[in-house]
C-alpha cells in the first residue's frame, strides 16, 4: 500500500503549489517532508506566481500592554467569535514600541496597512516594521530618508502613505512610501525599497496627487491602489495605482462622480479584479463596479441591491441613526461578501452579492481595543530577504487544529 510519504517530492511540490495559502499552512504540520517543501523559498515564489484564488481571513486586534491578533469566525447566524488562542501574541507596546495609539501625544497616532497578507507598522520614530501573521515574523526595514519639516496646524499634518507588494517580474517584494507635505511648496515624493536587494530607500518619479486616502489601499496582481481625487476636480474620485514592477503611477476615474454626501465610496477587489463599492444612504442601495483591465476606461457593474435598510436596523435596535446613515468603513471582502463596520468594534454588516442577502453580525466578546481587519494569508518568510527577525509571535497549533474545520479554505 502506497502512503503519502512514498510520493515523489517533485509531484508533491506540484500538488501543494495548487492549494490555497491557508491550506498549505496546515499542510506544514503533516510531515517533515511537506514542511521542507513548503518552507523552500522557491516553493513560495512559484505559489505567488500561480493565480490561485485565495480566501480572506478576518482578524481582530487587541491592543494594550500585550497585543494579540485573533482569527474571527462565525459562531452562529448573528454573531462572530474570536478563537480562544491568538495567532500572534507579542508585547508590541513594551518590547517593540508598535502601539497604534500613544495616548500621551495624539501626533504619534500610527496606523497600520495590510497588503497581500503582510502588515506594515511604524515605530514612534517612524522606522517601518513588517509583520507576517502566518509566519509570525517581525522585521525592521531600513529607516526612511529625512522628510521635509512638519508644519502646523495639526489637522493639516503631513500625509504618509505606505504599501508593500510582489513584483512578478523580478519575483521579490517591494515596499513603497509616499510622502505628501501639507506645505504645497514641497512636492509629493515617493520612495521604494526592494526587499533583499537594497539596503536603503531610493526616490523615484511618480505622479501621485496630494489628495490621496491612505486608509483605502488594496492590491491586485502586481499593483497597489489608493482612493483619492485630483485637486482641480472636486466631483470625480480617482483611483491611483502603482505598478510594482515598472515603478510607475497611473490614475483612473471611478465609475460615478462624487455629487452627494449621502453616498460613501469604498475601494475593494473581487476575484483578483479592482472594484469600487458604493453605499447609498437615501435609497439604501449598494452597487459594486468591477474593472478587469486596469488600462481600460470601462467599468462594469457586477452587483446591485436595494435589499439594505440601515436606518431601519438602527431604529429596530433602539439606536439613533447617524446622518447620513452610512457605514463607518468597509473592512474588506470576507466569507463571499463585503463586510462593513456599522458600530465601531461591535456591529458589522455582511452583504453577500451572490445571494443578494444582508446580515448584521456582532462580535462576542468584542475586542478590548482596536479593530477588525481582513487579510489574505502570505507564505513568504520575511527572514529570507536578509532582514534580522526582531520578534516572533507565539502560535497555538493545537487550538488551530481543533478549529480548522470552521475556517479551512
Amino acid at each position: 500500500m502506497t502512503s503519502l510519504s512514498d510520493v515523489c517530492p517533485d509531484i508533491m511540490f506540484d500538488i501543494l503549489a495548487k492549494l490555497s495559502r491557508m491550506s498549505i499552512f496546515y499542510c506544514r504540520f503533516v510531515s517533515k517532508l511537506w514542511r521542507d517543501i513548503i518552507d523552500d523559498p522557491r516553493f513560495v515564489t512559484i505559489h505567488l506566481m500561480n493565480e490561485v484564488v485565495e480566501g480572506s481571513q478576518l482578524v481582530s486586534f487587541d491592543f494594550g500592554e500585550e497585543t494579540r491578533m485573533r482569527l474571527i469566525q462565525p459562531n452562529d447566524s448573528t454573531t462572530l467569535k474570536p478563537l480562544k488562542h491568538p495567532i500572534v501574541e507579542i508585547l508590541l507596546k513594551k518590547q517593540y514600541n508598535l502601539s497604534l495609539d500613544d495616548s500621551n501625544d495624539p501626533i504619534f497616532f500610527l496606523n497600520h496597512y495590510v497588503c497581500d497578507g503582510i502588515f506594515f507598522f511604524l515605530r514612534i520614530n517612524k522606522t517601518p516594521v513588517l509583520l507576517n501573521p502566518l509566519t509570525r515574523e517581525f522585521v525592521e526595514l531600513p529607516p526612511l530618508p529625512p522628510q521635509p519639516p512638519q508644519h502646523e496646524p495639526f489637522h493639516q499634518r503631513n500625509l504618509e502613505v505606505y504599501g508593500i507588494g510582489f513584483d512578478f517580474e523580478s519575483k521579490v517584494h517591494k515596499a513603497v512610501h509616499i510622502s505628501v507635505n501639507n506645505d504645497i511648496s514641497y512636492p509629493t515624493t515617493t520612495q521604494v525599497i526592494t526587499l533583499g536587494r537594497e539596503k536603503s530607500w531610493r526616490e523615484i518619479s511618480t505622479k501621485f496627487t496630494r489628495h490621496i486616502d491612505a486608509e483605502t489601499i488594496v492590491t491586485t496582481r502586481g499593483y497597489l491602489h489608493w482612493l483619492g481625487r485630483v485637486a482641480t476636480d472636486e466631483f470625480h474620485e480617482n483611483i491611483f495605482s502603482f505598478d510594482i514592477a515598472k515603478e510607475e503611477s497611473m490614475s483612473t476615474l471611478c465609475p460615478k462622480p462624487h455629487t452627494s454626501m449621502w453616498r460613501s465610496t469604498h475601494l475593494t477587489t473581487w476575484k483578483q479584479s479592482l472594484g469600487v463599492v458604493y453605499f447609498f444612504a437615501k435609497n439604501t442601495r449598494i452597487e459594486v463596479w468591477i474593472k478587469k483591465d486596469l488600462k481600460s476606461k470601462e467599468w462594469a457593474i457586477a452587483f446591485k441591491t436595494s435589499n439594505v435598510n440601515l436606518k431601519a436596523w438602527f431604529v429596530d435596535s433602539g439606536l439613533t441613526p447617524p446622518r447620513p446613515c452610512l457605514p463607518k468603513r468597509m473592512i474588506g471582502v470576507w466569507n463571499n461578501g463585503f463586510l462593513f463596520e456599522i458600530i465601531q468594534g461591535t456591529t458589522y454588516m455582511l452583504y453577500d452579492p451572490n445571494k443578494d442577502k444582508v446580515e448584521y453580525l456582532k462580535v462576542s466578546p468584542p475586542p478590548s481595543f482596536g479593530e477588525l481587519d481582513t487579510f489574505t494569508p502570505n507564505l513568504t518568510s520575511l527572514a529570507t530577504y536578509g532582514f534580522q527577525v526582531i520578534g516572533h509571535g507565539s502560535l497555538h497549533c493545537e487550538d488551530l487544529f481543533l478549529e480548522r474545520e470552521r475556517f479551512y479554505i
